[in-house]
């Protein structure tokens, strides 16, 4: 097991088993309210993952249906889900060279996060790293390449 990780992780996004199915899970799209975050991930996004099988409500009743598989996770494909942060009050701007920074106003930061802010900020390209700290606040973390269910 990965470290900072629970044995069970559900994977959550906009349609749900589609995106097990046939039999690699696939990265695809989350819902239009994490669009932004494209610029940063690049062109291929994450396969969500939670600690919470119910996290997203179902928009369908095929969305209903859970299937656990056992899967391998690779730490080195791990990553930040940065659209959950934006549930944690997390803004996005942009600074005067061009680096995109996160930050959060005053009184708004996650306990977790506040070893690693610098005045309420850090650039997002740092952010994308420490996914244990992230996975803290949000439960969720992201995983940058196709997961196969093992036999």
């Amino acid at each position: 097991m990965i470290d900072a990780l629970p044995k069970i992780l559900y994977h959550v996004g906009p349609r749900g088993l589609e995106a097990l199915s046939p039999s690699p899970f696939v990265r695809r799209g989350f819902t239009d309210a994490g669009v932004w975050a494209d610029t940063v991930y690049g062109k291929k996004r994450p396969i969500f993952l939670s600690s919470e099988q119910s996290m997203y409500k179902p928009t369908s009743k095929d969305q209903c249906v859970y299937e656990v598989k056992s899967v391998f996770l690779e730490k080195k494909y791990l990553i930040t889900d940065l659209p959950s942060l934006v549930d944690y009050r997390m803004y996005v701007t942009e600074d005067i060279h061009g680096n995109i920074i996160a930050y959060w106003e005053e009184g708004e930061v996650p306990p977790e996060l506040s070893p690693i802010l610098s005045a309420g900020e850090i650039k997002i390209r740092k952010l994308l790293h420490v996914w244990q700290k992230t996975f803290a606040v949000t439960k969720t973390v992201g995983y940058m390449a196709d997961i196969t269910p093992l036999a």
